[in-house]
């Protein structure tokens, strides 16, 4: 979410100030050959993210350039998907920098333009630089968080996955257009047993422990449930039930509190290395390894975009809103300072500074030589 201020000053003249851009948007048709550079927009999925099958799963979306330029004229894409096993259910814009054409969708792929058959639906997004400034950060850089639910009538023992694809309709002079589809992996359950889209060490993890020791009902639940969670004991038994093929996590063929029960206990509280697995590894488990453990920990935790924040930071001004500076003295800046009632006091690195002279043009710095207004905007993400 931004939330972007405005600071207006006032000089005593009109200053005219003349851009331009170089490069350009170039057109859809992928055809063309490749530049002899070779330079590619790169778009993918990051974190390798799963699909719990009747639930939701964030998707973030990243962006990258084969020469780690980060300064092109911008980029417009389609995301496709089986809108019978995966839909849009939320976007978060995490990139709205030059942002114009809003995520719109969905549309019917009648024209097949990812070349796979099995994707019927897509969303189309762009974004274009006047300044050829296009995201004017590191890279890779995440572009989009979109949630998208997953059909609970899917059967991962006849569909265990589903492709998420890309296709060009606006690359940069320069550039060729890299997709690097993506394959959701489905699954039928997650460390997230009290339903709170989150697997944490003092809930999750303490059920699953309690429930090892035959804990039922009330003393599986009492004081280790999420304050949010609306689940009853017998829906939390029902839900680790559901999960004994994930909670062997050693996978010696059972589930034992002392050996899979301290393993997520261990995990959720951030151990790693061989203070994971130390003495809680059955001798006859195949998942016998730092790696082998944490790589199937980490395949079933969850992830959703349960809370995305709606609400903008405050901004508070350092100095007076409107200023008035003399012709021919030095402007300082007195900046602001940005509050979120997630974060807190929001890192000043965050801050994005924009100087716009009074004919709407961006520029670097404002100039007292002349009499002009300028008006500075300060963004926030």
């Amino acid at each position: 979410m931004i939330n972007t201020y405005f600071m207006k000053y006032g000089l005593m003249f009109f200053a005219i100030i003349l851009f331009w851009s170089s490069g350009g948007i170039a057109d859809n048709d992928l055809s063309n050959p490749p530049t002899s550079e070779g330079n590619q927009q790169i778009i993918s999925v990051l974190n390798s993210p799963v699909g719990l099958v009747g639930g939701s799963v964030q998707i973030d979306i990243g962006y990258n350039t084969s020469n780690q330029d980060s300064t092109t004229t911008g980029l417009g894409f389609r995301l496709h998907y089986n809108s019978n096993l995966i839909d849009v259910s939320e976007v978060n814009y995490t990139l709205p920098k030059d942002l114009l054409v809003d995520l719109t969708g969905p549309f019917q792929d009648s024209e097949n333009h990812d070349n796979d058959v099995s994707t019927d639906q897509y969303y189309s997004v762009g974004w274009a630089s006047l300044y050829g400034d296009w995201p004017n950060e590191s890279l890779p850089s995440k572009v989009l968080s979109l949630q998208f639910d997953i059909n609970h009538l899917i059967d991962i023992n006849q569909m265990n996955s589903t492709p998420i694809n890309f296709s060009a309709t606006a690359i940069a002079s320069g550039y060729q257009f890299s997709a690097q589809n993506y394959n959701l992996e489905f699954i039928d359950s997650t460390w997230d047993f009290d339903g709170s889209c989150h697997a944490d060490a003092l809930t999750d993890g303490l059920i699953l422990l309690r429930y090892g020791f035959d804990l039922h009902g009330e003393n599986l639940i009492s004081d280790v449930m999420d304050p949010d969670s609306t689940m009853t004991a017998a829906e939390v038994e029902a839900k680790i039930e559901n999960a004994a093929n994930i909670i062997d996590i050693d996978g010696d063929g059972e589930f034992s509190a002392l050996t899979d029960g301290l393993l997520l206990l261990r995990y959720l509280f951030d151990l790693s290395g061989q203070n994971l697995i130390s003495d809680v590894i059955s001798p006859t488990a195949i998942r016998n390894s730092v790696d082998q453990i944490t790589q199937h920990l980490e395949q079933y935790m969850p992830n959703c975009l349960d809370n995305v924040d709606d609400i903008a930071p405050s901004i508070i001004f350092n100095g007076d809103r409107d200023v008035i500076v003399s012709k021919g003295s030095t402007f300082a800046d007195s900046g602001v300072t940005a509050e979120d009632n997630l974060l807190n006091n929001i890192d000043p690195s965050l801050t994005r500074t924009t100087i716009i002279n009074g004919d709407g043009y961006e520029v670097e710095s404002v100039n007292t030589d002349s009499v002009a207004n300028f008006k500075i905007e300060y963004s926030f993400t």
